[in-house]
């Protein structure tokens, strides 16, 4: 004997599925966002970042976060990979909130220089860092 599930589990699970996913995979971009950023989910809702190599022979980027919620700028600075980016498709994972971005293969964007942040109206603060880590302190303007 044959076991066939009633018709209201077969349509109702996939159902269900298909209005939970856009919610858990995508988030609206709020205004100021670049097209081109990546959001970056968080217990927190996530961020938004948005990294362009600049031309050299080092291998940096100017990277810049954003809020999730309002779009506004949270981070921007020059960020150096601690690998070889040269043809791999960056998929971020984590910002920490300071000198550090985290790829989904546990590689990192490391701060590498002033790290400046926001808080509106002209005003926030600034932190140096080297290679991810804090140099010297923190500085309010």
């Amino acid at each position: 004997m044959r076991f066939a599930p009633p018709l209201y589990a077969v349509l109702l699970i996939p159902a269900l599925l298909a209005s939970c996913a856009p919610k858990l995979l995508t988030r609206k971009r709020p205004g100021g966002v670049p097209a081109s950023a990546t959001w970056v989910d968080g217990a927190d809702g996530g961020t938004w970042i948005d990294c362009h190599k600049i031309a050299g022979d080092a291998p940096r980027f100017d990277c810049a976060i954003f809020n999730v919620r309002t779009g506004a700028p949270y981070a921007k600075g020059v960020f150096a990979p601690d690998f070889d980016p040269n043809g791999i498709p960056l998929h971020f994972t984590v910002y920490d909130g300071g000198g550090r971005i985290t790829l989904s293969d546990t590689t990192h964007f490391r701060a590498d220089g002033v790290v400046d942040f926001p808080t509106g109206d002209g005003h926030g603060h600034a932190m140096k860092y080297r290679f991810g880590d804090p140099v010297g302190r923190d500085s309010t303007y």
